[in-house]
C-alpha cells in the first residue's frame, strides 16, 4: 500500500497518539493497583501460627509471624509486576551468619558457630556438599558440627529457630577446613529476595505465599 506525504504523516500522528495512551492507561492502572493492593493481610488455615503483611501506597511493607516461640519480622519494599507482588526485604538473604575465622585444624571439615546466647548455637543444620554427596550434621551444646569428609566444596548452614534462606561457605581450597562463625542481629528477620506473591484468582483480595522456609506449602494470606 502506498502512502502520500499527508497520508504518512496522519498514520504517525494515530500510531504516536495509541501509543501514549496506552502509556497513560498502563501507569493509571499501576498506580491504582498499588491503591487497591494497600491495607493488611492476615494468614489463613493454618492453626497455631499468626502471621501476616501490610502493604503501604508508598510500596513499602511489613511483615509478622509467629509460631512457637519463634517471633520474626521483616519490612521492605514491593513491587507490581505482571500482576504480582515482588518482595525486596531491608535483609539481603544468606545473611544469618558471618565467618570470622577459618584455618586447618583436625580431621574431616567443622563449623564452629560462637555467640553469648547458648541456646542459638545448638542443633543449628549445616549441609557439606562434597561433589555430588550432601552430608547433614547439626550442631551440638557447644555449637560444634563436624563432618568426616575428605573433600568438600560449600558449606549451607540453615538456623533450626528461624529457618531462611541459608548461609553458603564456599570452600576455597584443601588448607582450610575449620570455619567459626557468629550469629548476625537479623537472625530472626526474614529475608524475602525477590519473592514472588501471587493473587488468587478465585477469591477475591486473597494473596498467595510459597515460602517452605516459613510454611510447608502454598499459604493464603486475606484481606482484613
Amino acid at each position: 500500500m502506498k502512502f502520500n506525504s499527508e497520508q504518512f504523516y496522519s498514520v504517525i500522528k494515530i500510531i504516536t497518539l495509541t501509543l501514549f495512551m496506552n502509556f497513560i492507561i498502563t501507569n493509571s492502572s499501576a498506580a491504582q493497583s498499588y491503591s487497591d493492593v494497600a491495607g493488611e493481610y492476615s494468614l489463613k488455615g493454618i492453626p497455631e501460627m499468626a502471621a501476616g503483611f501490610r502493604f503501604n501506597e508508598d510500596s513499602t511493607f511489613q511483615f509478622y509471624y509467629i509460631y512457637g516461640a519463634a517471633d520474626r519480622s521483616a519490612h521492605g519494599k514491593y513491587t507490581l509486576i505482571d500482576g504480582r507482588i515482588i518482595l525486596k526485604s531491608s535483609k539481603s538473604a544468606g545473611n544469618d551468619f558471618t565467618l570470622s575465622k577459618e584455618l586447618k585444624s583436625g580431621n574431616g571439615f567443622t563449623v564452629s558457630i560462637a555467640d553469648s546466647n547458648k541456646l542459638l548455637i545448638k542443633d543449628i543444620v549445616c549441609f557439606f556438599i562434597s561433589g555430588t554427596d550432601t552430608f547433614l550434621v547439626q550442631t551440638n551444646a557447644e555449637g560444634i558440627a563436624n563432618a568426616e569428609i575428605k573433600e568438600c566444596d560449600k558449606i549451607l548452614i540453615i538456623h533450626s529457630f528461624y529457618p531462611d534462606i541459608p548461609t553458603v561457605i564456599n570452600v576455597k581450597d584443601e588448607e582450610n577446613n575449620y570455619f567459626e562463625l557468629t550469629l548476625n542481629q537479623s537472625l530472626a528477620e526474614v529475608a524475602f529476595d525477590d519473592a514472588v506473591i501471587e493473587f488468587d484468582k478465585e477469591n477475591g483480595e486473597t494473596i498467595l505465599l510459597d515460602n517452605t522456609y516459613l510454611f510447608s506449602k502454598k499459604v493464603s494470606f486475606v484481606k482484613k
